[in-house]
């Protein structure tokens, strides 16, 4: 979206959000009345909560201590269904920041949310601004915590600044602005610059790799035959 606004003469910012321990902070009390109003299967949830909440063990080296810990706020990462479960648990804040902001996009995954506006500098800073603000207030009312490697990218460090000043007027958290951040794998630079360091990186790696492979020599075939007839 960066670089297609690039390319048409506009402006881009984008907030990218990470969510600290989020599993942990996965409360039923409020994740059961979503999932309800969602139409997520009542029985699925039951069951689902009844193992997400039971008493856990601690294991250390091997040797199960003895203290038992009552669990009354987690999703264990890497279920079978914790990924519906969250998903059902941050679906109604999202959801009500995209229908009051329509002009900047929200996009989540699990722990990972991106809000980014397109358009005039002006516009971008107030639109981008009150949609991070209020996704904030609405993630943290349901107790998520948000990490410090949340930051902003944005087309030009000018206005980056204006944006992380203006959430911060409108009472949210401080955020750094980046030149180059990561999401979800992707590299994110406001359309200004590819992550040249990485690329070229990898392309050195491949290229050890491919040399490795040209040096590898057929087998004889009388060795083949050899090892053929042995086998049989």
């Amino acid at each position: 979206r960066a670089e297609i606004a690039g390319w048409k003469g506009l402006h881009s910012a984008a907030i990218c959000w990470d969510l600290t321990s989020f599993f942990d902070t996965v409360h039923p009390y409020i994740l059961i009345p979503d999932a309800r109003a969602m139409g997520f299967p009542l029985r699925l949830l039951a069951l689902s909560l009844q193992i997400h909440l039971a008493v856990r063990m601690l294991a250390d080296k091997g040797e199960v201590l003895e203290t038992l810990l009552n669990v009354s706020c987690s999703i264990m990462a890497g279920f079978v269904d914790s990924i519906p479960l969250t998903r059902a648990f941050v679906h109604p804040p999202v959801r009500a920041v995209i229908d009051s902001h329509p002009t900047t996009t929200t996009e989540t995954y699990v722990d990972d949310i991106a809000q980014q506006s397109v358009g005039q500098p002006a516009a971008v800073v107030t639109a981008v601004s009150a949609a991070a603000v209020d996704l904030h207030t609405r993630l943290v009312a349901r107790g998520a915590v948000f990490s410090v490697k949340s930051g902003i990218v944005a087309t030009t460090a000018k206005l980056g600044r204006d944006v992380a000043q203006r959430i911060q007027a409108l009472g949210g958290p401080p955020l750094k602005v980046h030149c180059v951040m990561r999401d979800l794998g992707g590299d994110l630079s406001g359309g200004r610059k590819r992550r040249l360091a990485t690329h070229r990186s990898r392309a050195a790696k491949a290229l050890r790799r491919a040399g490795r492979i040209a040096v590898l020599r057929r087998v004889d075939k009388k060795a083949s035959n050899c090892l053929l007839y042995t086998s049989d």
